[in-house]
């Protein structure tokens, strides 16, 4: 998403974004050596830095303008009638789930949504989109790194060294 803003915002690539771009690159070869790949999970991923590259474009311009209450509910609304209708269109449940997984649901709402995007979509008006990108390249890092720690997952040498890059590259 970084590399992406910055050619859309100014053309050019600076030091900070060929690290992390190269971390990145460097997490994913370490995937491709890897005994099981999910390659559709990959493509989501980059899909998904795709539509992030987006919203923060638009949030940025949006700020610009208007107070971060209207512009989070917006792209709130917008995102969920566009979700919830892609969901009902699919045939997918939503109903019927046990109380616990409704917790979870709300929880993940209020933490991840409401107090992540409202803090980014809030930073917005005081800092350029690409800075937003760079800083919000730290969560990946830290996924892995708690999948490591809490879950025992395994991260290649590969995915660590570029996990190391990203940091770097943040710090410049």
């Amino acid at each position: 998403a970084d590399a992406l803003l910055g050619t859309i915002e100014k053309g050019l690539a600076s030091r900070r974004r060929v690290l992390t771009f190269g971390g990145f690159a460097a997490v994913l070869l370490g995937i491709a050596w890897s005994d099981s790949i999910d390659w559709e999970g990959a493509w989501l991923a980059l899909a998904a830095a795709l539509f992030y590259t987006g919203y923060l474009l638009l949030m940025s311009a949006a700020r610009s303008n208007a107070e971060v209450l209207p512009a989070f509910f917006l792209a709130t609304a917008g995102a969920t009638l566009a979700l919830g209708s892609i969901a009902v269109v699919r045939g997918d449940p939503l109903t019927g789930f046990p109380a616990t997984s409704w917790a979870a649901m709300v929880a993940a709402a209020l933490v991840s949504q409401i107090g992540g995007v409202f803090g980014i979509v809030w930073a917005l008006r005081y800092i350029p989109a690409t800075l937003a990108s760079v800083v919000l390249l730290v969560q990946p890092v830290g996924t892995a790194l708690l999948g490591w720690l809490i879950l025992g997952e395994a991260l290649h040498p590969v995915q660590s060294l570029g996990g190391v890059a990203v940091l770097v590259g943040i710090l410049l």
